[in-house]
């Protein structure tokens, strides 16, 4: 039998529920989430000048969401600690690692311990032996090389040492350090490991690279730390080199070079030494850099030192100079967060070797256990995908005809942007004269099959 919808009751039930629903979708309605507004631009066909893949994309929260690990392992995200907020308790804080003697922290367990509070640059509270009397937090000088650390990095460090400044991934965090920083490099009673750390963390923050340059050439020149200068001035970009700079630059790292031993010259300290001073003499007078080049003629091994630079998708070698038909060696160093590799390519391939690199698997490895290396006879060498911290040497002969070959990192997207020149050449020197700065080739275009038209490259 059918209800009756004239019985009162019903009809407010139904109107009732009729308002409650009109209610909710009132309420879902204005809190429904707003479209994302998207401007379509049509792609135009043209020369492609510069690919960029951000694989750095992604926050920890993201990476653990995605089950994706960070770039790397041990990475400070986020610094909590501020100035006044450090404590640490006597017998249970270290202000660097063991040094000797059966105490936890060094010689005594209270000799390299603390306890107290940091503010406006100074320690407050009991300072252990680490004390002003021996020279220690606020003190003069000690024997004691932990004690020296603090009192050279007082008010800059009141969390750790400067080898923990790289590790910020925040560029701007980085560059606040900057004017506490600097001076520990320019004074010469510094730790060395302190000075050496300070100064990978002065070109990590990418701040006034002219100061910084200027600051590292003065060490050079006087004969100080010249290694870690000098791996500091190739992170350096070279439009930032300073002319003026490049002289006492050049005769200070030729004056060290002279001072090693002929047995010790094929390590890699030596070898980027030399060939960063082949570099800077571009910047001289045509007379002076060619006096600077014989000098260095006498010096030069045939051995190349080629990094990454990190967060910056370069190498810190643009162009590498080398005699056709003659051995050479490159030892290539990844210190970067990302992976990277080097292959060397012949002229006007690097563009198609790319391309077949970015179309491969990463499951697609080589007999050498090498991944994004294409099975093609342009291909002269190539390295393993380095990770961070790890370097791998290349021995070859230069091809006998002169040319233009380019070594690249061909992790996918990556090679439109990471790249440099091998000059192949049967005079060294006059090809130097003729072209004293490296000229990288604008990147082209690709055709359709995914070739490079002959036409379209630069030279």
């Amino acid at each position: 039998m059918p209800i009756a919808l004239s019985r009162p009751w019903l009809r407010r039930t139904l109107i009732a529920v009729v308002l409650v629903a009109a209610v909710a979708a009132a309420i879902w309605w204005l809190g429904r989430p707003k479209p994302i507004p998207v401007v379509v631009t049509e792609a135009a066909r043209g020369r492609v000048e510069a690919t960029i893949a951000n694989t750095r994309a992604g926050t920890v929260e993201a990476c653990l969401r995605t089950k994706l690990s960070p770039i790397m392992g041990g990475r400070i995200e986020l610094l909590k600690v501020k100035e006044g907020e450090i404590q640490i308790t006597a017998n249970s804080g270290c202000l660097g690692g063991p040094e000797s003697g059966s105490g936890s922290c060094g010689n005594t367990a209270a000799q390299d311990t603390l306890s107290g509070v940091y503010s406006s640059g100074t320690w407050s509270g009991n300072q252990g032996r680490c004390s002003a009397a021996q020279g220690g937090l606020n003190g003069a000088t000690t024997t004691n090389s932990r004690c020296n650390v603090w009192t050279s990095a007082q008010g800059a460090y009141p969390s750790g040492e400067p080898a923990s400044i790289p590790l910020l991934t925040d560029s701007d965090f980085r560059a606040k350090a900057y004017e506490k920083v600097k001076p520990l490099v320019e004074n010469p009673q510094s730790d060395a490991l302190v000075r050496r750390a300070t100064i990978r963390a002065l070109v990590s923050m990418n701040n006034d690279p002219a100061a910084i340059f200027a600051s590292l050439t003065a060490l050079v020149e006087r004969g100080e730390e010249v290694p870690a200068a000098a791996q500091g001035l190739r992170v350096i970009p070279r439009p930032k080199w300073p002319r003026a700079q490049a002289t006492p630059a050049v005769n200070g790292l030729v004056a060290w070079a002279k001072t090693v031993p002929v047995a010790n010259r094929t390590t890699q300290d030596y070898s980027q030494i030399v060939q960063l001073a082949g570099d800077l003499a571009g910047l001289m007078p045509a007379e002076q850099a060619a006096s600077a080049r014989k000098e260095l003629r006498e010096l030069q091994v045939s051995l190349f030192v080629i990094r990454t630079v990190r967060e910056q998708m370069r190498y810190d070698t643009p162009r590498l100079v080398v005699e056709a038909g003659k051995p050479f060696e490159i030892i290539f160093e990844n210190l970067d967060f990302m992976s990277h590799n080097l292959l060397i390519v012949k002229p006007n391939t690097r563009e198609k070797i790319g391309l077949a690199a970015a179309a491969m698997k990463p499951e697609d490895v080589d007999s050498e256990g090498r991944i994004y290396v294409p099975a093609s006879p342009d291909v002269l060498a190539a390295t393993k995908m380095l990770q961070t911290g790890e370097k791998e040497t290349l021995q070859l002969t230069a091809p006998s005809a002169e040319g233009e070959c380019e070594y690249v990192c061909t992790f996918p997207g990556h090679y439109q942007v990471m790249r440099g020149q091998l000059v192949v050449t049967k005079n060294v020197e006059a090809y130097l004269q003729g072209h004293p700065e490296p000229v990288l080739p604008a990147p082209v275009a690709s055709s359709e099959d995914g070739t490079t038209p002959a036409h379209a490259h630069g030279h």
